[in-house]
Formats: C-alpha cells, sequence, structure tokens
C-alpha cells in the first residue's frame, strides 16, 4: 500500500470594511494585514495546520485611539464555521483570538470580538502597541488559524477572503 501526500496551497484572504474612523480631525489611521498563508496542507495528516497573520493600526502622534475589531464569517456566513474553497471543494478552518485556538475571532457575538488601544503595550487580550517617537500610536493584533485535520479534498489552492470591520 502506497501513501501519497496531496500538496494544496491554502491562504485567507483579508479585507479591511468599516472603516469608520472615530478620531481627531486633523488625526489619521491606516489599517495593515498580513494574511493568514497556512501553506501545504497534508489531508492524511491526524494533526491540524496551524498559521498566523496579523492586523496593524496605526494612527497619528495624538492621543490613544480604542478600536474595537470584529471578523466576518468569510465565504460561509458564520464565523464557527469558516471554510476555503476551490471551485466546488471546501476546506474548514477558521480564525481565533488566541494561540491556544480555542475562542474564536467572529462578529461580536459570544465574545468573539477584540478591543485595543493604540499606543498601549498591553491593549487588549492579544495586542502589542506602541509609541514610538515621531510616530504615530500603533497595535499589533496576530491573528491564529488552523485548518481541521484529515479533511478529504482535492488539490488546489483554496481561499476565503474576509472582512474586518474597525469601529473607532
Amino acid at each position: 500500500m502506497t501513501s501519497h501526500r496531496i500538496a494544496l496551497s491554502c491562504v485567507c484572504a483579508l479585507a479591511i470594511g468599516g472603516f469608520a474612523p472615530r478620531v481627531l480631525a486633523a488625526d489619521t489611521c491606516t489599517v495593515t494585514t498580513t494574511g493568514v498563508n497556512f501553506g501545504t496542507y497534508d489531508p492524511t495528516s491526524a494533526t491540524p495546520l496551524n498559521a498566523q497573520g496579523s492586523l496593524f493600526v496605526e494612527c497619528g502622534a495624538g492621543s490613544s485611539t480604542t478600536v474595537t475589531m470584529t471578523l466576518s464569517g468569510g465565504g460561509s456566513g458564520n464565523a464557527a464555521s469558516r471554510r476555503m474553497s476551490n471551485g466546488t471543494d471546501l476546506m474548514f478552518y477558521n480564525l481565533y483570538l488566541n494561540t491556544g485556538r480555542t475562542i474564536i475571532f467572529g462578529d461580536a457575538t459570544g465574545g468573539s470580538s477584540d478591543t485595543c488601544t493604540t499606543g498601549s503595550p498591553t491593549s487588549g487580550t492579544g495586542c502589542t502597541g506602541e509609541n514610538p517617537a515621531g510616530k504615530g500610536r500603533n497595535f499589533t493584533r496576530p491573528l491564529y488559524g488552523q485548518v481541521n485535520a484529515s479533511q478529504n479534498i482535492g488539490v488546489g489552492t483554496y481561499t476565503d477572503t474576509l472582512t474586518i470591520t474597525l469601529t473607532f
């Protein structure tokens, strides 16, 4: 009996949505995301595949800005059961607020949103903020991804696009 490892690429793209800053008129904010790229998935592995991305928010050098973040369900429309697609093939995964991957990063139901503050070193449940000299106050929010183990799927590139809503 021969075992074959199927290689496929899993990429979760992140889009910014609902960008409605509530900051001083002279202040501006920029938002940057690093997508969650799962790399190669082995459908015969009994171990889930983990990856990490991030969200970076930087506002002007003025006062700190508190930001509440929610994340859409992507193509599935449900944050509790996200899925990437490759044509009609589906691969189940999710994004989490914690490294243990137990708190789904979602649409604010059941505590699934997060609030961070620019310039605060220990802002939110997982944010790291800075207030560097000569630059704007910022924070970075890690995103923890996991693809479910042992999915019987075809070879290919699987993607999903999510909307991150930021409320200032």
